[in-house]
């Protein structure tokens, strides 16, 4: 029994920081699940939905639902022909697709919507309530669970961005933050583009890392990759990393091959 004591002591004290980081993150993610079911859809949230709910009936994420357009906020151009409507709604291109993001949050949404059996309605003649009441809890948690995983891996990788710059210690204190920060919660359950952002954020910045430090063609490799899924899902953050980035060159050119590497 000593001897089952001792182990489990050292094995303690050796894994303590990744014990307190996964209770961190789970605290993390158990106090957005409160949020999540305590508040409805606001319009932005049921935009991504509703986008979501068009992917699953005809694979894109369209501009009119139950045959009516689909309407949010930017109504800055004339909708010439229309017989019903004067003006159209910008974040959508003139061929009726989404584009006032990138796509990846809203497939992922598609396809939770998918998992929890929703689908997407048509309209009927005459009119009727399609969903009641009791439907509402499961059709406001289904679009909000890929952004509960997008915020559970974006406060692992957080850890470990923050672990890699300036120990163990700073990790858990960026962890800290990033899990009850009270922005950073309210971003981490919205069924938008939220978490999805600031978790390629984060790991392209790991990447980022690993590339100037390492500087091995995988390292380039993970980084491009973050690069392109930040695009699709958020291309002014993208654009703004990838400035960001340049600060690097001057390491990143001191790399073998950098210049194959980089292309």
């Amino acid at each position: 029994m000593p001897q089952l004591l001792l182990r489990a002591r050292l094995f303690f004290r050796r894994h303590f920081a990744a014990l307190l980081a996964g209770v961190l993150i789970l605290a993390g993610v158990l106090l957005r699940v409160d949020w999540m079911s305590r508040t409805g859809l606001w319009c932005d949230e049921a935009e991504s939905a509703i986008n979501a709910l068009t992917i699953l009936d005809r694979g894109l994420p369209l501009n009119e639902y139950l045959g009516i357009p689909i309407y949010e906020n930017t109504l800055t151009e004339p909708w010439d022909g229309h017989p019903e409507y004067e003006f159209r709604d910008s974040s959508y291109s003139p061929q009726g697709l989404a584009v006032y993001h990138g796509w990846l949050p809203l497939y992922a949404i598609a396809a939770s919507q998918a998992l929890f059996g929703l689908r997407a309605d048509h309209p009927v003649d005459p009119l009727v309530v399609q969903h009641g009441a009791d439907k509402i809890g499961l059709r406001t948690t289904a679009p909000r669970v890929p952004s509960i995983i997008f915020t559970a891996l974006c406060m692992l990788i957080i850890y470990l961005l923050g672990r890699d710059l300036g120990g163990t210690t700073a990790g858990l204190a960026a962890l800290t933050l990033m899990a009850f920060n009270a922005k950073t919660v309210d971003f981490g359950y919205q069924a938008r583009y939220y978490s999805l952002t600031l978790l390629l954020t984060a790991f392209a910045a790991w990447c980022l890392l690993r590339m100037v430090r390492l500087g091995r063609w995988r390292d380039f490799l993970l980084l491009g990759l973050a690069e392109a899924l930040l695009f699709h899902t958020h291309q002014l953050s993208a654009v703004i990393f990838a400035a960001a980035a340049l600060v690097t060159i001057p390491v990143v050119i001191q790399r073998r091959e950098w210049f194959l590497k980089s292309l």
